[in-house]
């Protein structure tokens, strides 16, 4: 079994008893639709797919940056790849304690600095999010102020990025992002 088979069977593990609030499925279901999400925008990269399949297992299971790092070394993964790995989900993982201003300016400082595979990781997550807004529960209208927020800041960081070199992908991402948007809007009449 390769490493990104094992890995996928970890993450399933971890999340095996959490239901998604947004549409009631097992928590694997969003993993795997980020995970898709930047597959399809291109960023099709083994380290990619990890990063989308783990973005949210040191905030919500009981994973740490060092049992992540421990588990990664286990399955024989290069030491440079868990490094990616590894430092892209701690860039995902939102840091307990921070609410309102205070969360999203830490937000905005993260997505500054996130290298471009994890910054696509990270607009796929929201694309999944703002999905399920539309299809699954009755859309909150902080929740879709909150992502439309996140789009606009996504969306300053693309232009502020010139290190940035798939800037087609994250386009691509960020154009299904604002269709999901304006269906919430459509919602909200």
């Amino acid at each position: 079994m390769n490493f990104y088979q094992s890995y996928l069977e970890h993450v399933t593990q971890l999340h095996a008893t959490q239901i998604s609030n947004l549409n009631q499925q097992p928590y694997i279901v969003h993993l795997l639709a980020v995970r898709d999400n930047a597959f399809k925008a291109g960023y099709n990269d083994l380290l990619t797919q990890m990063i989308a399949l783990g973005h949210d297992s040191i905030e919500d299971t009981i994973e740490t940056k060092e049992s992540l790092t421990q588990y990664l070394n286990s399955i024989n993964m290069f030491d440079e790849h868990i490094e990616i790995v590894r430092n892209g989900i701690v860039l995902l993982t939102d840091p307990e304690g921070l609410e309102g201003k205070a969360k999203m300016d830490h937000f905005k400082e993260r997505v500054s600095i996130m290298p471009e595979k994890v910054l696509a990781v990270k607009i796929s997550d929201s694309v999944h999010n703002v999905e399920c807004l539309n299809h699954y529960v009755k859309v909150d209208f902080d929740d879709a102020k909150k992502h439309h927020d996140k789009y606009c800041l996504y969306l300053e960081t693309y232009q502020s990025r010139p290190d940035l070199a798939n800037k087609n992908r994250i386009v691509s991402l960020l154009g299904t992002l604002s269709k999901n948007l304006d269906d919430t809007e459509i919602l909200f009449g």
